[in-house]
């Protein structure tokens, strides 16, 4: 299904809501919904045992915002990934799905599809309150739809921006340029385990080439970048941990 999809959050369990015409008015859908709904179950349960869930901790961010104004945006930009990590699958991998035999030239086409349509929506969205935009996969920097949403955003000073990345993929000068603008740049780094185990876990992307990366990034990064780890915990790590 080519079709985007809008969600209040990344922790919405249902399929989301078609995104045929533009964010406002799917936004406005989303804000009719007065009550629990199944698909918010995480928030309800954590909210029930005490916690402050995920949904408490959004209003913080959108506090100061209008009707139109995004605050926060997380997006999935497609399925297209370089790894066949064992924790993941075809459904988030495109190597998975070749792996599997279930690579089709229609996913490409699908894929790239998609991207057009993300970046000519978000070009008519209203970034001017914009606080944080979060970038997941597959791998985010394999493409150049990450660059597109940035570059459209009125005041990186004010915005943080988180990635979700496996680290195969170096940032070019270029793009360190364009994370400097910003406010913070969140660089997480999902890393299971190092050395063979890493090698193992995150095939066929090899730790000494992700070692290499990540200590280059921290050679030329620009100063508001932080490094962070993203992980698993899985029975190929448990006893490592």
């Amino acid at each position: 299904n080519s079709a985007l999809t809008v969600s209040p959050c990344c922790w919405f369990s249902g399929a989301g809501i078609p995104l045929d015409e533009n964010l406002e008015k799917s936004r406005k859908l989303l804000n009719e919904v007065t009550d629990w709904i199944p698909e918010c179950g995480v928030c309800k349960q954590q909210e029930e045992s005490g916690y402050n869930s995920f949904r408490q901790a959004s209003f913080d961010i959108i506090a100061d915002t209008d009707d139109t104004a995004i605050a926060a945006l997380d997006v999935n930009i497609d399925f297209n990934c370089n790894a066949a990590c064992v924790i993941c699958g075809p459904g988030d991998s495109s190597l998975w799905s070749k792996q599997l035999k279930k690579h089709k030239v229609i996913h490409i086409a699908t894929e790239l599809d998609q991207q057009t349509q993300l970046t000519n929506i978000l070009t008519t969205t209203n970034f001017s309150k914009l606080q944080r935009v979060k970038f997941f996969g597959g791998e985010p920097l394999l493409t150049d739809t990450h660059i597109k949403i940035l570059e459209r955003i009125p005041h990186p000073e004010n915005v943080d921006v988180w990635y979700t990345t496996n680290a195969s993929v170096p940032p070019s000068p270029a793009l360190l340029e364009l994370w400097s603008r910003f406010k913070l740049i969140f660089f997480e780094a999902s890393i299971d385990g190092i050395e063979d185990q890493f090698d193992y876990i995150r095939w066929p992307l090899r730790w000494k080439q992700v070692e290499r990366n990540l200590l280059s990034l921290k050679d030329t990064a620009p100063v508001n970048l932080l490094f962070r780890i993203n992980h698993t915990l899985n029975p190929f790590n448990i006893f490592y941990y």
